[in-house]
């Protein structure tokens, strides 16, 4: 257990710092489409909502300050989700970057996460 909580201490300190200083850098690599390893987009309509998630995957590692740290790094992965509330009108945006050591298929990395 206490291995565990170590490994996500170091991924979030590790990760919160990458975040902190590449996220311009992110941004402008994922917004470039053609660096994109695979994109794929879901929507989901129910409970008086519509959800949208659109998965883009980068495989330029160059992002990371020691991805070497990471064994089979293979990428890192960009989740912009959109919800829209029927009742109110209300739209709420959130854009989250993981990392995978898994196939960059957007679409099978976008079930996963949703699943999660």
């Amino acid at each position: 257990m206490a291995k565990c909580k170590t490994f996500v201490a170091s991924f979030n300190s590790q990760w919160q710092d990458f975040h902190q200083r590449r996220h311009r850098k992110s941004r402008f690599h994922f917004n470039r489409h053609r660096l994109l390893s695979s994109l794929a987009e879901q929507v989901d309509c129910g409970h008086g909502r519509v959800e949208t998630h659109r998965c883009s995957t980068l495989d330029d590692l160059s992002l990371l300050d020691t991805p070497q740290n990471w064994a089979s790094l293979q990428g890192i992965v960009r989740i912009e989700a959109k919800r829209y509330q029927k009742a109110t009108g209300k739209q709420e945006r959130e854009t989250r970057y993981y990392i995978t050591s898994l196939a960059l298929d957007a679409a099978r990395l976008n079930a996963a996460i949703r699943q999660h």
